[in-house]
């Protein structure tokens, strides 16, 4: 909810207050052009609550293509990926690593490793946001029975 007011300087003057109208956001004094704006409890709008890390393995490829999908984000989440890295382990000729993210129930492709080398991991680093039940996948396109394929995110967590 948005909350508009007339401002003086050093009175304190909620800009965003929850369901209950406990201020989240408020004007810390005004001076001259110069706002101050100052967030409070466990609401505010980018928190960080915790590190998110997950290593999801295959160590028993199906031949041809298979998809490796990481955990969920849990309800009332919000995931910020850092960090997406791949990797493949075993008979390398005509294997093809696809990293995704999937959104809303829709892959949406990161990037891809058309030429693979084994037990070396193709990464890379960013800001991905994912909602509740948004989840990273690993497609093996080529796999040799019995090889391994490896996902692993980092980020962190927050409330959605």
């Amino acid at each position: 909810m948005l909350i508009h007011g007339q401002t003086a300087s050093n009175i304190l003057t909620p800009l965003l207050v929850d369901a209950t109208g406990r201020p989240l956001v408020v004007l810390d004094g005004v001076t001259g052009s110069v706002v101050t704006v100052q967030a409070s409890g466990g609401d505010k709008i980018f928190s960080y609550e915790s590190a998110v890390g997950q290593e999801t393995s295959n160590l028993a490829l199906a031949a041809g293509t298979n998809s490796i999908n990481g955990a969920a984000v849990p309800a009332g989440k919000v995931w910020v990926l850092t960090n997406f890295a791949i990797r493949y382990s075993g008979t390398v000729a005509g294997v093809a690593l696809y990293a995704a993210l999937v959104l809303a129930g829709s892959a949406r492709t990161l990037f891809n490793q058309l030429t693979v080398t084994s037990g070396l991991y193709y990464d890379r680093q960013g800001q991905w946001v994912l909602a509740a039940g948004d989840n990273a996948l690993l497609t093996v396109s080529g796999a040799t029975l019995n090889d391994d394929a490896y996902l692993v995110i980092t980020g962190y967590q927050m409330d959605a």
